[in-house]
């Protein structure tokens, strides 16, 4: 799979500064898991019924 770009919010900036460290780790690994491959498995991503 092909890197895509990830633009973050000036909002989602601000809230990420205020995230205890775990939660930044885990968000940091869940985002590199994206970026890298959209389907990846503990991203836990899924159609919505009907769509």
């Amino acid at each position: 799979m092909t890197n895509i770009e990830i633009i973050l919010t000036e909002t989602l900036r601000e809230d990420y500064r205020l995230l205890p460290k775990p939660a930044k780790k885990k968000f940091d690994k869940q985002l590199g898991f994206l970026a890298q491959n959209t389907k990846h498995p503990s991203l836990k991503i899924h159609r919505i019924k009907d769509h």
